[in-house]
């Protein structure tokens, strides 16, 4: 059995909780643009944070909203607004799902993928695809890691990938780039000033191969 990296200490909460909810606000700005909201009905967020995306989308759109998260943290502060706290479940998505949990229209994860194990990134992958009911929105840094330390000083990327290997890992999952929603999306993204400008380096909408 591989023993998953203790990553408890490498995260002080002064560092990670969001206190300013307005790049998420853009984000969810900018998936409006790009998806009709009107139609999703279900969205989930791996890697949800305090909460801010599922959030916008629970309140102006009524859209049934689930968020995973593996720090207490998040969920317990009062950056956590009170209406989607019981949305989020804490959850370590190094571990597999079962297969008889929920589907979401879109299943959304964002600035994860690197900061998982090598060892259990196939995990992460086929768990989001077992939330899925279509989409997934993945984006996997390139940067940080061992050899980068100068952008990565408490060695929070644990797997960083170029754009050959996230977009292989992909593949291999039977998982299919949607280059149309992506380009809509990246496109609007640049209208937004705080919107997260390493979002973009390897934002793709992907698709389970039918």
């Amino acid at each position: 059995m591989t023993t998953k990296i203790d990553i408890n200490n490498i995260y002080p909460p002064e560092n990670e909780i969001r206190t300013d909810s307005s790049p998420y606000d853009e984000y969810y700005e900018v998936l409006k643009n790009t998806f009709d909201l009107n139609n999703i009905k279900t969205f989930c967020d791996v890697g949800c944070s305090t909460g801010h995306l599922i959030y916008n989308l629970k309140q102006k759109n009524n859209i049934v909203v689930k968020g995973y998260e593996y720090f207490e943290y998040h969920k317990s502060s009062p950056f956590c607004r009170a209406e989607i706290r019981d949305d989020i479940q804490i959850y370590d998505i190094r571990d597999p799902f079962p297969f008889n949990i929920n589907k979401y229209d879109i299943v959304n994860c964002t600035e994860v993928g690197e900061h998982i194990d090598p060892a259990f990134a196939d995990i992460l992958i086929e768990n989001c695809k077992k939330l899925s009911n279509k989409y997934i929105i993945f984006t996997w840094s390139s940067h940080g890691g061992v050899n980068d330390p100068n952008n990565d000083p408490l060695h929070q990327h644990l797997n960083p990938l170029n754009r050959t290997d996230y977009m292989s890992l992909m593949h291999k999952h039977g998982l299919v780039e949607n280059m149309e929603l992506t380009n809509l999306f990246l496109r609007t993204s640049l209208q937004y000033r705080n919107f997260y400008f390493w979002w973009r380096e390897s934002f793709i909408i992907w698709e389970i191969k039918q």
